[in-house]
């Protein structure tokens, strides 16, 4: 049993690798990031901790990351036009968020058509008119950066050893 915060955070630390090994990205398409959950590491921790559930991690998880990714999307801190802009134009790509869990996965997925386009930039057509010039589109990935923590919303490996540091304190 953990001594103190800093065993506990300790003890995390090969979950968050596991994490971050684990990431897949499909392309082209839309982004989908699947984040593989090993919950054998997780009852590990539960046995530690004894507060929560590996699912119940999990659903926490899953709420948070929801909550986060559509803060990110409407937070004015995306490079764009010269300034800084929110990712929100007429809320479709926050309506076609879905983060939902698939066996030992969290799924993140955007059913928007023009999502890919967002995140990663690229050239568009403007309206589809050939006679006008190509218009570049610059990458807002706000699903990466939210998950690495560099939006300052969400770090993700934050938020697991937070979630075992507040089950812990409640031991001691």
């Amino acid at each position: 049993m953990p001594k103190s915060f800093r065993d506990a955070q300790k003890a995390l630390g090969g979950v968050q690798r596991e994490l971050k090994k684990k990431r897949t990205y499909d392309f082209p398409g839309p982004p989908v990031l699947t984040v593989a959950v090993d919950k054998k590491e997780l009852e590990r921790l539960v046995n530690v901790f004894r507060k929560f559930s590996p699912q119940e991690i999990i659903d926490k998880l899953v709420v948070d990351i929801n909550e986060t990714l559509s803060e990110a999307i409407r937070s004015r801190i995306w490079e764009y036009n010269g300034g800084l802009e929110d990712i929100v134009d007429s809320g479709q790509l926050l309506r076609s968020q879905s983060v939902s869990i698939d066996g030992d996965s969290i799924n993140i997925s955007y059913s928007a058509p023009y999502a890919a386009l967002i995140h990663y930039g690229g050239y568009i057509q403007p309206y589809g008119n050939e006679n006008t010039e190509r218009a570049y589109i610059p990458p807002r990935p706000w699903v990466d950066e939210t998950l690495e923590g560099s939006t300052g919303i969400l770090d993700l490996d934050a938020e697991i050893s937070r979630l075992a540091v507040e089950s812990l304190s409640k031991l001691i």
